[in-house]
């Protein structure tokens, strides 16, 4: 993400309006490149934390804190992103395994004859003394 392209981004994220990849490019240049987390940090003051400040009278005054802490929010929510989008493929896959499993069953019972003859039967359902 170049400099000019995170400068254009720094709105939506105080106005938590960036998706999963763009938050985390974002984060990924906010981390790297100085000048703009300084700018990001002036929008912050300006517009997040001086609402804090107003509303709550034991708010802190250390507003690098309050946006640090924010950024690490920010990133722990990309983290359970892709942890729940890992679990999601995860699950996809097994269905898929599972679903040809089944397939592959009713195909092999239908040219047996029976679904005694075909292997998941005999793997699953035979007597230990006939293996």
């Amino acid at each position: 993400m170049t400099c000019k392209e995170a400068q254009n981004l720094v709105m939506d994220y105080i106005n938590r309006n960036l998706g999963e990849k763009k938050l985390e490019s974002f984060l990924k240049h906010i981390r790297e490149c100085k000048e703009c987390y300084e700018e990001l940090e002036i929008y912050y003051m300006i517009h997040f934390a001086i609402q804090r400040l107003d509303s709550d009278e034991h708010a802190s005054y250390d507003i690098k804190h309050m946006l640090e802490e924010d950024l690490k929010e920010a990133e722990k929510s990309i983290r359970r992103w892709k942890i729940r989008r890992s679990y999601r493929y995860g699950m996809i896959v097994i269905a898929e395994a599972l679903l040809c499993l089944i397939i592959l069953t009713q195909i092999q019972g239908l040219n047996a004859g029976s679904m005694e003859e075909t292997s998941f039967y005999r793997l699953f359902f035979q007597e230990e003394t006939d293996r």
